[in-house]
């Protein structure tokens, strides 16, 4: 992804490195792509592996949920996010049991893991024993090879930004707005600006 428009929206400098846990704020100018206007979670970085990520806002029309993903679930709706565009065939999930819990899931923050065997998450869900509200399920997911996820950043293409479990948790398609809200001012300004300014 790549700025073409005024530097005011330049990122300056991002204040804290990416690391698992955190999230990626897309510029507000990366038209035409699954990051545009995204938020991504970290799942697993390292500077020697690269990073994997999962998308928090961009979903699947209830309409157009593969139905294997349902049977899988044993459900019959469910909102399912665009992890990303490697392995969309494929269910990836973020959750609050730890591997005590559920064989398998690994620490993302503090109370958040992801992974972990997926018929005993089913089952707990089935059960009662965790709510849906304390699970996000994910179709496919985003992936860096070292240094790119890194050049990507000095090309001002990502905010980097802590988050919590809640907002991680919580379906919602405005979280890119709430995101920058949150950030200084000059970040503010991005939630105004139209998605294709060459249209003004």
């Amino acid at each position: 992804m790549q700025n073409n428009y005024s530097e005011i929206f330049k990122i300056e400098k991002n204040s804290i490195s990416p690391q698992t846990g955190r999230i990626l704020i897309s510029e507000p100018f990366s038209v035409g792509d699954i990051f545009r206007r995204s938020v991504v979670l970290l799942t697993d970085y390292s500077k020697e592996k690269g990073a994997m990520g999962l998308i928090l806002n961009k979903f699947i029309p209830k309409e157009k949920v593969d139905k294997k993903f349902m049977e899988e679930l044993s459900v019959s709706q469910i909102t399912i996010s665009v992890g990303g565009p490697v392995g969309a065939n494929k269910l990836f999930y973020v959750h609050t049991l730890d591997n005590n819990k559920l064989d398998g899931a690994i620490e993302i923050l503090p109370g958040l893991y992801w992974g972990g065997e997926f018929e005993k998450l089913k089952e707990k869900l089935i059960k009662g024993e965790i709510s849906f509200n304390d699970v996000r399920f994910f179709a496919g997911y985003s992936g860096w090879i070292p240094n790119q996820l890194e050049n990507e950043i000095k090309q001002n293409s990502w905010l980097v930004k802590d988050i919590t479990i809640k907002e991680i948790l919580t379906i919602n398609t405005r979280i890119w707005v709430n995101q920058i809200n949150q950030l200084e001012k000059k970040y503010k300004l991005w939630a105004f600006v139209p998605e294709n300014p060459q249209l003004n």
